[in-house]
């Protein structure tokens, strides 16, 4: 008989699995994937800001550029983001955890006290973010309970150090103002960079 193959901790690998799973089970599992918090940004019918806080953006190709975000069915502004042919991508810094909640809250109006700048296109950039995308809408499906939104980049933009600088540094603070906001297990940690 072979021995049960057992985890890092010590525990049965089988026991850590679920043959039956519900939505909470499901959620709670995507959860212990980390990712980086983004806003995405848009203008309404009538020329309105409209943003929200994701964790679902994805790049998805270099050639031609492109990348991928998913809105749940039922958010109020999915009709702004299937209307307006552009949106743009704000990769949030670790400093702007106040700015995720208030984009993720119920607020009708999300902008307040919110320092923007426009692109040429006229879409909102949230100042202060890490790096931002603006893109044109190059299709959208209906998956499930959420639309995923596939974007081509048409400008992009960071703040601070070159990425490929990073490695060369040896300044924990020029380190530390490029460290993103990252979403892990439904919190918002304060992303740092290590060496």
């Amino acid at each position: 008989m072979t021995e049960p193959v057992v985890s890092a901790v010590g525990m049965p690998i089988a026991a850590h699995l679920k043959s039956e799973f519900n939505a909470r089970h499901l959620r709670d599992a995507f959860g212990h994937f980390a990712t980086g918090v983004t806003v995405v940004t848009t203008l309404d019918a009538q020329g309105a800001p409209v943003g929200l806080t994701i964790s679902s953006f994805s790049p998805v190709s270099l050639n031609p550029p492109l990348i991928l975000w998913s809105l749940v069915n039922t958010a109020s502004s999915r009709e702004a983001f299937l209307q307006h042919p552009r949106f743009a991508i704000n990769v949030l810094a670790a400093d702007q955890h106040a700015l995720a909640l208030q984009f993720a809250s119920r607020s009708p109006d999300r902008f307040k006290d919110v320092a923007v700048e426009f692109s040429a296109s006229g879409l909102p950039l949230l100042t202060g973010a890490l790096a931002w995308f603006e893109c044109k809408r190059f299709v959208e499906h209906l998956a499930g309970d959420h639309t995923i939104f596939i974007g081509e980049v048409e400008q992009v933009g960071y703040r601070g150090p070159n990425p490929a600088d990073l490695a060369q540094m040896a300044a924990p603070d020029a380190i530390q103002a490029a460290a993103p906001l990252i979403f892990h297990r439904g919190v918002l940690h304060q992303g740092g960079l290590s060496r």
